[in-house]
């Protein structure tokens, strides 16, 4: 399960994560990302959300591509 937090690094470069969603002495991995990698990472996704238009849905598809191997 992925848990999404954001939070400010204090001083001496600390990082507080409190009220975590977690049972006591459940493992867990950490990865750290900076806003930048993060940003990043959210463009390589630029379509997520965009409308998608399908000409002819319900036509075949490559129908003609059928009577080539014939």
């Amino acid at each position: 399960m992925i848990h999404r937090i954001e939070v400010q690094v204090g001083p001496n470069g600390a990082i507080v994560l409190d009220n975590l969603p977690l049972k006591e002495g459940e493992t867990v991995e950490i990865l750290i990302l900076t806003s930048q990698e993060a940003s990043i990472n959210a463009d390589s996704y630029s379509l997520r959300g965009a409308p998608v238009l399908l000409d002819q849905p319900f036509e075949p598809v490559a129908e003609h591509d059928w009577e080539a191997l014939a």
